[in-house]
């Protein structure tokens, strides 16, 4: 994270104080401050990265890569980090999210080690229903795969928190989740072919906690074609109680067919 040096009045005695931070931003720094120090900050300068260290240049080079002079620490460490592990750049997305988590990225960011970050935020404490909402959404991007139907785009779409909302109530599944081994396996679950012929592979399709929320899915999707993208058969289905599914689904979103209550009511 970032310094931050600031000045401000102290809020008991009203003496002027200058003090150093680090945070993810101004919002936070304001806070940090008040809180630990009772310091009302009245001006906040963020203390810029040092330029790309020695060592960090000789290795870029080695690998073949050419930069300018306005290279930092940080992203230099970002971008080696994506060269040696044969990473490719996050997502505008997932960026976009992370940033919502307050995790720093720089442009060089990769998306594993995106969303390894990722993972780690949510698995802290108090972050469960996150936790429980990235991996449902995760598991939607492996089904729908680049389908442009797909039009769930983040973790806050109603029918994600829905499922999410209810696959948060199961022990087992929660321990499922917290089996997985990073978040690039969240990235795509199971296997794939990549350009090149090789075959990349993803989070586990066979435990519990994947196949409750394709099963999710299934049901919630059998009467919404707008939503539902293309699913591939490669993990199998579950059976779940329709009368648990029922609520997920709100009955006053516009996009669900009047039908699908019924439907799921009656499987």
């Amino acid at each position: 994270m970032p310094l931050f040096n600031v000045v401000g009045i102290k809020e008991k005695s009203g003496r002027a104080m200058r003090k150093t931070y680090r945070g993810f931003d101004e919002a936070e720094i304001r806070a940090v401050a008040l809180q630990r120090d009772g310091l009302i900050a009245k001006w906040i300068e963020q203390h810029p990265y040092e330029q790309a260290t020695d060592p960090q240049k000789k290795r870029l080079a080695e690998l073949g890569y050419r930069f300018g002079s306005g290279l930092n620490v940080k992203e230099a460490g970002d971008l080696l980090r994506a060269l040696l592990a044969g990473d490719h750049p996050a997502d505008q997305g997932s960026l976009a999210y992370a940033q919502q988590l307050k995790i720093e990225t720089t442009t060089y960011t990769g998306k594993k080690q995106l969303y390894d970050a990722i993972f780690r935020k949510l698995l802290q404490p108090g972050n469960e229903q996150q936790l429980v909402a990235w991996f449902t959404f995760r598991v939607y991007r492996t089904l729908a795969a680049s389908d442009k139907r797909a039009i769930i785009c983040g973790p806050e779409h109603v029918v994600i928190q829905r499922i999410a909302q209810y696959l948060l109530r199961d022990g087992e599944v929660m321990g499922a989740i917290r089996q997985y081994k990073g978040g690039r396996e969240w990235i795509r679950f199971g296997h794939a072919i990549d350009n090149k012929g090789q075959v990349q592979r993803g989070g586990r399709v066979d435990t519990i906690a994947y196949r409750r929320a394709r099963a999710c899915f299934e049901k919630a999707f059998a009467e919404i074609p707008i939503l539902r993208p293309p699913i591939s058969s490669d993990a199998g289905s579950t059976s779940i109680s329709a009368a648990l599914l029922t609520p997920l689904l709100p009955a006053t979103d516009k996009v669900i067919h009047h039908r699908t209550l019924e439907s799921l009511k009656a499987s």
